[in-house]
Parts: structure tokens; sequence; C-alpha cells
């Protein structure tokens, strides 16, 4: 299988060390995400969901979720999203929805643009995801079609 080499962009947060951002495309528009190793699941924030999606179906989730700092929110889930990172398309993706709005208020405090959503473990293993931070780059295996 091919490999994809995607710059990651290291966003220094004050006195709380760094966060990798990765850009894209959610259906054709651009799009900006964090890489969390320590994330489960890959996340797009309820509140941006709008700006990729024209009325497509949000439906709720049945397990609530944890993490982000708090310990019980309501998730949702949305299908059939087309992600773009680098010259790959993953086609109709799943991804949860939850609410970001704390997260991009703290980045709004520290001049840092919102986050559109958060790739997660799930995405980071499926494609053998490495990272290096030296280089500033992600190395994913993606199947040839």
């Amino acid at each position: 299988m091919p490999h994809l080499i995607l710059p990651l962009k290291l966003l220094k947060i004050q006195g709380q060390g760094i966060h990798l951002l990765i850009t894209g495309r959610i259906n054709k528009k651009p799009a900006r995400f964090i890489v969390d190793t320590g994330a489960s699941q890959s996340v797009l924030d309820l509140n941006r969901i709008k700006l990729f999606h024209n009325g497509k179906a949000v439906r709720q989730h049945e397990m609530t979720s944890t993490g982000l700092g708090v310990s019980d929110m309501k998730s949702f889930v949305i299908d059939e999203v087309n992600l773009r990172l680098g010259k790959k398309l993953f086609e109709s993706m799943q991804f949860i929805c939850l609410d970001l709005a704390n997260i991009n208020q703290s980045f709004e405090l520290i001049k840092i643009k919102p986050v559109d959503g958060v790739l997660g473990g799930d995405f980071l293993l499926q494609y053998k995801a490495v990272i290096d931070y030296g280089k500033k780059q992600m190395k994913i295996l993606v199947p040839q079609v």
C-alpha cells in the first residue's frame, strides 16, 4: 500500500504545550482538524457542521461521550462525510458530532482560528498513522482503489 505524507502545523498553546493541526476538506470546503492520538474517535464540531453539510441528517448517538473536559455529553452521528487529506479522498466516512465550543473558545482567546474537528484514534489506527514531529508531517497508509 502506498503512503500519503501530510503536512502538520504545530500550534503552540501558551504554557500548555502544542496541538497538531492538519488541514483538509470536508465535502470540498476547507477544514481544520486537531490530530489527537488520545481521542478514541474522530469528531466534527456540532456547531460548525452546517458549514459543510446542507441539511444532511445528524442523528443522536445512542451513547453519551466523555472527555473534552466534561463527563457526560450528548453526541450525534453524521454519515456520508467526504474528507480530503492531501491527494486522498476518504468517501462516505462517519463522524461523531460533539459540541467543541469550549475548545474553540479557548483557541480564540490565544488568537488561534477555530477547528472543525478532531482526527482521533479510529482514523489514525485504520490508516496506520505515523507522526514525525521533526519533519512536521504525518504518514498514513492508503489502499489502492
